[in-house]
């Protein structure tokens, strides 16, 4: 019993060590690439649209983190599950502000406009901790 539990710790640690850096690392290439793209629409008025729709996405990040993740935190409750919570509750409300005209200009710069957001939760989520 003890070696199967020496492996599952060196198993854990190992992911820690290269999992954790690799994720922040595609986190960061992610969010490089859509500023890249986003100045790369040559329509300024769906440029614009792109932009007001990243604002969206961060309000409604701190808004999630004000209203519902600081106080789990605070309680020490803030789990795996909480985090998923946390993710859904702000992609809910990204969808409640985002306008339909943004989500047009975004799939059609960007492709799917979910994949998009997700990257954009994380992006936002990410800076917010640094």
């Amino acid at each position: 019993m003890q070696y199967r539990e020496f492996l599952f710790t060196l198993t854990l640690t190992i992911l820690a060590v290269v999992g954790l850096p690799l994720v922040a690392h595609l986190i960061a290439n992610a969010s490089a690439f859509l500023r890249a793209k986003a100045s790369e629409i040559k329509d300024q008025h769906a440029r614009e649209l792109v932009e007001q729709a990243i604002g969206m996405v961060e309000q409604a990040v701190l808004y999630v983190m004000q209203t519902y993740v600081d106080s789990l935190k605070k309680a020490g409750k803030f789990d795996r599950e909480a985090q998923f919570d946390a993710l859904a509750k702000a992609k809910e409300k990204a969808h409640a502000l985002i306008s339909d005209d943004m989500v047009n200009a975004i799939e059609s710069g960007y492709g799917a406009f979910d994949t998009w957001l997700d990257t954009r939760i994380e992006q936002t989520v990410r800076e917010t901790k640094q």
